[in-house]
C-alpha cells in the first residue's frame, strides 16, 4: 500500500499555490494493481484545521474520502 502524507505549519502554508497543488497531485494518485486511491494525510496545527478544511472545498477536494486531515499542537 502506497500512503502519502503532507505537514504543514500553518505559516502561511496550507493555501498557497503549491500546496494547493500538492492537494490534488497526491490525492489523486492510485494505487496501480487495484486502482484505488492512495490515502492522504495531511497534519495541520489544530488551530488551523478550518483553514485547511477551507481551502479543501474550494479545490474541489472536500469531500474526497482518500484525504484525511490530522492536526497537532
Amino acid at each position: 500500500m502506497v500512503v502519502y502524507g503532507e505537514a504543514k505549519t500553518g505559516d502561511g502554508d496550507i493555501g498557497t499555490q503549491h500546496s494547493r497543488e500538492q492537494y490534488h497531485d497526491f490525492s489523486g494518485r492510485v494505487m496501480t494493481a487495484t486502482r484505488i486511491a492512495c490515502p492522504l494525510y495531511i497534519c495541520v496545527p489544530k488551530d488551523h484545521e478550518q483553514e485547511l478544511q477551507r481551502v479543501l472545498v474550494e479545490e474541489g477536494l472536500g469531500q474526497k474520502s482518500n484525504i484525511h486531515v490530522l492536526t497537532y499542537g
